[in-house]
């Protein structure tokens, strides 16, 4: 469980890539100061989630073990109940133990 001490100084920063190549550089820049990472995947494009663990990979080969991660699923609102989208989602997030918000 995660709780922020509202006495400390932090910076809290959003780096929205939405999945695009041209900002794979300042992805790299992010991790190496980054205390956590919230990976977002759609609930209604599987490309999204499967590029999760690539991202995923690449913030691990940054911070190594120094980083959290949490994995949200977008649209959830749009998806069906049982979704094999959703499913893969979280066996990714139990396999790599993730917390997972859906």
């Amino acid at each position: 469980m995660w709780k922020f001490d509202e006495n400390s100084n932090s910076t809290k920063s959003i780096l929205d890539t939405s999945g695009s190549e041209e900002y794979s550089s300042f992805f790299d820049n992010y991790c190496r100061r980054a205390g956590l990472v919230v990976l977002v995947a759609s609930a209604t494009d599987k490309s999204s989630v499967d590029e999760i663990d690539n991202y995923f990979i690449r913030a691990k080969r940054i911070k190594d073990d120094l980083v959290c991660f949490i994995l949200v699923i977008s649209h959830m609102d749009l998806a069906n109940e049982g979704d094999p989208i959703i499913a893969s989602a979280d066996d990714w997030a139990k396999s790599k133990n993730v917390p997972a918000a859906f």
